[in-house]
């Protein structure tokens, strides 16, 4: 049997499980999602059964692989997310394993990310301030999105993000078709190699996806036009894709590493852009308040990131390498 043969077999697999096995919260929010952005029609009156079967999730009383694996409250697939303090990833700042259907361990990825990811702020017209993050965020649900849908759910699959000071990495446990490469998705028109096309196809509906075989060509297109670079590598058992965070900090030691929270780099990288910055205005960029800055630059100064040099009104903050 050919491998692309067994690959749109494979989703179409029944289970052992029954429609009680089904996470309702899940496929009741993708229903709204799917219906919302017109790409289902609405049923006349709402079923579990009904909507799974007519998505090919669902038969003879039981859910097909691809169903198990994308609305299960069996917690079939397995997310570890941690960030790192430094490039050396030995210590880290937040570490979590979840385990959990694809539908919500896609949102649970994006939200995770945007959490991490720092602000840039900028004046719009008036007194207006637009946040910024540092690296697209549909870049990084288009990376997510194809990561759950051509990962390979054969064996004990295990998605992983990675964050450190300088990157975002996401790997997926799926292999990347033989002799190719991201970038020929982008610079030539070739045809989507899904390895779960059923699941891929759901996904498109709920609008996680936009358009098959266009991945690669907004990802870039996007990073491109944010001037965020980014890497990819590929192995036997995986696909990692790497987003080069622009304003990184990459300068802490990596022999007596330090662990800090995000909101202390988030005071860093400000006053690495200016470090003539009051303790206020510090607080007016990044949303916090006077005293809870007072306590990031006392941990800075305390653990030898910052020194101040000269007065409160007419000193600066020197960054220590």
């Amino acid at each position: 049997m050919e491998e692309k043969n067994f690959r749109s077999k494979w989703e179409n697999y029944l289970t052992k499980y029954d429609i009680e096995s089904v996470d309702k919260d899940a496929l009741l929010s993708y229903y709204k999602e799917s219906i919302s952005c017109g790409r289902l029609d609405s049923l006349k009156n709402y079923s579990e059964v009904e909507l799974l079967t007519r998505l090919g999730l669902f038969e003879n009383g039981y859910l097909t692989n691809a169903g198990f694996y994308l609305f299960s409250n069996k917690k079939p697939v397995v997310l570890k997310m941690a960030t790192y303090v430094t490039d050396a990833r030995i210590n880290f700042s937040d570490i979590r394993r979840v385990e959990d259907n694809i539908y919500n361990l896609i949102r649970c990825t994006n939200a995770y990310i945007k959490e991490k990811m720092n602000l840039r702020v900028e004046m719009g017209e008036g007194t207006s301030r637009i946040e910024i993050l540092e690296v697209p965020v549909l870049a990084i649900r288009e990376i997510i999105v194809n990561s759950f849908a051509h990962a390979n759910y054969r064996g004990v699959t295990e998605h992983e993000i990675d964050i450190t000071p300088t990157q975002i990495k996401i790997y997926n446990p799926g292999e990347f078709p033989i002799n190719l490469k991201p970038e020929m998705f982008v610079t030539a028109s070739r045809k989507s190699h899904p390895r779960n096309k059923v699941i891929l196809t759901t996904l498109y509906k709920c609008k996680d996806i936009e358009i098959f075989s266009s991945g690669f060509k907004k990802v870039f297109s996007l990073c491109e036009a944010s001037n965020v670079k980014f890497d990819y590598e590929t192995s036997e058992d995986g696909f990692s894709f790497v987003f080069y965070r622009p304003n990184a900090i990459n300068k802490t030691p990596l022999v007596a590493e330090t662990i800090l929270r995000t909101s202390d780099y988030k005071v860093l990288n400000v006053l690495r852009d200016n470090p003539n910055l009051t303790r206020e205005q510090i607080a007016s960029l990044i949303c916090m308040d006077k005293r809870t800055v007072q306590r990031k630059l006392n941990t800075l100064v305390a653990n030898g990131f910052i020194i101040r040099i000269g007065s409160k009104k007419t000193g600066y903050w020197k960054i220590l390498n």
